[in-house]
């Protein structure tokens, strides 16, 4: 700013004074344009009389110096003609032997040595052509010898991988054994599932029975206690049962995968064996096909030998020969150009002794022209001297006189200048007072964002998601609790919102735990998410709707009862479950069964 100011200052003191000299400028420039006006009659007639004189003068040089050139071009082309002369006779060209005639001989000894070059390409390429094939012979005959090679080690590979194969049958038979035996154990825990199943609806029915169904008499509490303690036996066997059902079913089913993981390999050997088999037909149409490019190899060799005995019979006769054909090419090639210089020598002399006739004429022309105007020089005033001093001095006076007024016009320049300078030094200060003043307020914005508002939305951030943590990581331990009751096992949520399960304070990898506990896990994570979401954010339209997909998969009859307590603590106004469990049933409203034949699925 302070700069700025004092350019203002320097650039209205340099104004002021360009004005004070424009002003005395145009009084001197109104002094010599008096002055000009009254000499300029003068000039005018002094300017008629020296261009007349400096006209005649300079046609006067030019004609003075066109005349010099002309003798100088005579001189030139009489040694010019006699040199071309002289050349075209010591050339001593017999004109009788004319171009045609030259042509004509050249032409002949071309044709001989073109059929020469024909007859030795000729040779070149068959010679050319054998070798290629005696190559190709070669290199089939080595291809030979590499799939003999390979034939013999597919060979000892076909014969290894037989003994490996013979035992694909007896996989086979054992596999469909342990099929037989997968089959079994699913029917009987199929069986021992319904028992259970069977049990706990005779449990259910007892614990509500007050009277006989058929005789309707009240029935003992201790009758109802030792029905439900001999069910609760039943029910124990069955589940140790089906326990024992399991484990045996996943043995077989690690049986199984070993048994085809095997059967895999052996169909990859399989596949090999039948490439291999593939290989070893084609190699061996391939090796005898080529064991007849021997005898074809020997003919080859024996027909190149032929030819290249009687191309060095060509060479040693037609060589010979080719080289006077070539040197009497060079001849008749120098006797056709020395003929073509002497026909041009003797049309340039021509040419020049016409060019010579024309400078003569063009010279008397010009003496005539240069005592015409002699003449007409010295019939010129006297006085001419005294109006070209005269005549100087005025060009002396208006030569002041323009450089003054380029003077006055560089002053009006810098004037100009120095108002464009001031304008703009006064807009360049406007604009940085604006400038200064936004900035000390986008400064001050700016403080106030990072001290006191920054700080406040991550302090309101944090304790939002330490609210939902909590009251989410609460719900999961909660809820885990009820469904895998009578356990060691915990579960919390980490700060990452990620689930951890402990056991007696040891944090257990979830691939550890048992299906009906990662079922448990996943369950009771997935409503303490839902129930957490809900509760934050109150505008979503689904919240009181919650979806669930096969969530009893390896659940007990007493973590499906555990459920529904879990069910009925969240509070939704509807919850759609899709399950295979019929003791789901009891837990709900409204049921829709789907049942599919035939590949066609139906509601009832």
């Amino acid at each position: 700013m302070p700069q700025k100011e004092k350019e203002l200052l320097v650039a209205q003191d340099a104004l002021s004074t360009s004005q004070r000299e424009q002003q005395e400028l145009i009084k001197i420039k109104q002094e010599l344009q008096l002055v000009f006006e009254k000499q300029q009659k003068l000039v005018d007639q002094i300017k008629k009389s020296n261009q007349t004189r400096q006209k005649l003068q300079h046609e006067k040089i030019v004609i003075q110096r066109s005349q010099t050139d002309l003798a100088e071009q005579q001189t030139r082309l009489a040694e010019k003609i006699k040199q071309v002369d002289s050349k075209r006779k010591a050339l001593l060209i017999d004109d009788s032997y004319s171009i045609e005639m030259i042509n004509q001989e050249a032409d002949s000894v071309h044709s001989q040595l073109d059929q020469i070059t024909v007859e030795k390409h000729h040779f070149e390429s068959t010679s050319a052509q054998l070798q290629s094939q005696i190559k190709e012979l070669q290199v089939e005959i080595t291809k030979s010898k590499e799939s003999q090679n390979k034939l013999s080690a597919i060979n000892d590979q076909i014969k290894a991988n037989k003994p490996v194969l013979a035992t694909q049958e007896s996989l086979e038979k054992e596999k469909e054994n342990l099929d037989q035996e997968t089959n079994s154990i699913q029917l009987k825990k199929a069986t021992c599932q319904n028992q259970l199943y069977d049990l706990t609806q005779k449990k259910q029915k007892i614990e509500f029975l007050t009277k006989c169904p058929t005789c309707e008499q009240s029935v003992p509490e201790d009758h109802c206690n030792k029905i439900k303690q001999q069910i609760s036996e039943d029910t124990q066997k069955l589940q140790q049962t089906k326990d024992q059902l399991i484990n045996q079913e996943q043995a077989a089913q690690v049986s199984i995968k070993s048994v085809l993981t095997r059967l895999r390999e052996l169909k990859q050997i399989q596949e090999t064996q039948n490439k291999l088999l593939q290989e070893q037909a084609s190699l061996k149409a391939f090796v005898s096909h080529h064991e007849q490019s021997n005898s074809k190899l020997k003919e080859k060799v024996i027909e190149n030998n032929s030819l290249m005995d009687k191309f060095q019979e060509f060479l040693s006769l037609k060589l010979p020969l080719r080289e006077d054909l070539q040197k009497r090419i060079a001849s008749l090639q120098n006797r056709k150009e020395q003929t073509l210089l002497a026909v041009q020598l003797k049309n340039q002399v021509s040419e020049l002794t016409i060019e010579q006739s024309t400078l003569n004429q063009k010279f008397s022309g010009q003496l005539i022209t240069l005592k015409n105007i002699e003449t007409n020089l010295q019939t010129l005033p006297d006085d001419a001297k005294r109006l070209l001093e005269f005549e100087n001095s005025l060009e002396l006076a208006r030569n002041n006189l323009e450089s003054k007024k380029i003077g006055l016009s560089k002053q009006d320049q810098i004037v100009l200048h120095q108002k464009q300078i001031l304008d703009n030094l006064q807009v360049e200060l406007q604009q940085l007072r604006k400038i200064k003043t936004n900035l000390l307020k986008t400064k001050e914005l700016a403080r106030w964002i990072d001290g006191k508002f920054i700080p406040l939305t991550q302090h309101i951030e944090r304790e939002i998601m330490l609210k939902i943590y909590h009251y989410c990581n609460e719900l999961f331990s909660e809820w885990f609790e009820i469904l895998t009751e009578g356990s060691e096992l915990s579960a919390s949520l980490d700060s990452g919102f990620a689930p951890i399960i402990e056991q007696q304070g040891h944090e257990i990898a979830f691939a550890y735990l048992s299906g009906g506990e990662r079922t448990a896990a996943s369950l009771a994570y997935r409503l303490a998410l839902t129930k957490a979401i809900n509760h934050v954010m109150q505008q979503i339209n689904t919240k009181e709707l919650l979806i669930l997909d096969e969530p009893t998969d390896g659940f007990s009859a007493e973590q499906l009862q555990r459920l529904r307590d879990c069910l009925e603590t969240i509070g939704l106004k509807q919850i759609l479950i899709v399950s295979h469990e019929a003791m789901m049933e009891g837990f709900v409203n409204h049921i829709l069964n789907v049942e599919k034949r035939s590949g066609v699925s139906s509601v009832h």
